[in-house]
């Protein structure tokens, strides 16, 4: 017997039902699984603590007292030959400064003022300051206090002297040498010309440009600890203080890059402003957390979580997110998760 339409329409009705569901649940059964990248990742409960050496650079800022001009002598009686300075112009240590009947006179920063002859047999706290002074100046020679051949070698080279045959003079006259009293000075005037003859300790020049004391503007948050102020690449103590009276770091000031740039942003002011950098003498070892360990803060102490154990630590410093922290052990990890957990 024949089917009524009404029959064979809920068939296919049925049909495309069951077959509906079917796919429904091949695709749940069947779906490709979520991407690791889509995935909710795993939280981060600890975090590995590192060590490092810790110094606290800063830059900080420095004012000099520049001294009074002071009038400066020639050191032995001739006309001038020639003339290297004018008004203006900076005075260097080893530089041709003039000539006084042909013989060179150079300017020279020692630390004691030379007053003998320069030869074998002189020895003293004068001669290690000429030594001394020419090693600054790039000659290769032995401090020993005592005069020797290299000694005379290279200060007949800077003078260009020589003992009349092309070799190394035994003795060499110390009032051919004009004493600066730093590395670096300034030419206030100059009081002699071309032609005059000059007495012995007749006035040559005025020169500014020396310090007298300086000042450093000691930044908040600095860790204790004996300082040094890094001056053209090499490190010189200073005082907790901050007050700079010794004429070794003023002069090394005075003569650094740094003071020349700043003396240019500053013409005509009596004091000189310039920036340099400040760190601890020696490195302190010092632990790297998250920032977000510590809990408990104040501003120098706290306390980290450490495989659930609670340790106090002391704050150095903070950059960037983290802390630098010491402790009275030393730390692998520390937790991260420390909501609600106290100091003992």
């Amino acid at each position: 017997m024949a089917l009524s339409l009404r029959h064979i329409g809920l068939g296919l009705t049925g049909a495309l039902i069951v077959g509906a569901l079917g796919a429904t649940l091949g695709a749940l059964t069947f779906a490709p699984p979520v991407p690791s990248s889509l995935s909710t990742p795993p939280s981060i409960t600890s975090a590995a603590v590192s060590s490092r050496s810790f110094v606290d650079e800063r830059t900080v800022t420095i004012t000099l007292k520049i001294k009074e001009a002071d009038a400066a002598v020639t050191p032995r009686a001739g006309r001038v030959t020639a003339l290297n300075v004018v008004p203006g112009s900076e005075l260097t240590s080893g530089s041709p400064m003039l000539s006084l009947d042909g013989h060179r006179i150079i300017a020279l920063h020692t630390a004691t003022p030379l007053y003998r002859e320069i030869n074998d047999e002189a020895v003293g706290t004068d001669i290690e300051a000429l030594q001394n002074e020419l090693v600054n100046l790039g000659y290769d020679i032995a401090v020993t206090g005592r005069g020797s051949w290299g000694t005379r070698y290279a200060l007949a080279d800077l003078l260009d002297i020589d003992d009349g045959n092309g070799g190394v003079p035994a003795s060499i006259p110390h009032d051919l040498i004009f004493w600066l009293p730093a590395q670096k000075v300034n030419v206030k005037a100059v009081n002699a010309h071309l032609g005059d003859v000059l007495e012995p300790n007749a006035e040559l020049v005025t020169l500014t440009g020396g310090a007298s004391s300086g000042f450093i503007t000691l930044p908040p948050g600095a860790v204790d600890g004996s300082r040094v102020l890094k001056v053209s690449g090499k490190d010189y103590p200073v005082p907790d203080t901050g007050i700079i009276e010794d004429q070794t770091v003023l002069q090394a000031i005075v003569a650094s890059e740094a003071y020349t740039f700043g003396q240019m942003q500053q013409q005509g002011k009596e004091d000189a402003v310039l920036s340099l950098p400040w760190k601890l003498a020696e490195p302190i070892d010092v632990q790297a957390v998250p920032a977000a360990a510590l809990f408990d803060v104040t501003p120098e102490t706290a306390c980290v979580s450490s495989g659930g154990k609670i340790l106090p630590v002391t704050i150095i410093a903070s950059e960037l997110g983290q802390s630098f922290i010491t402790t009275a052990e030393p730390l692998t990890e520390v937790d991260l998760q420390v909501e609600g957990l106290k100091c003992p």
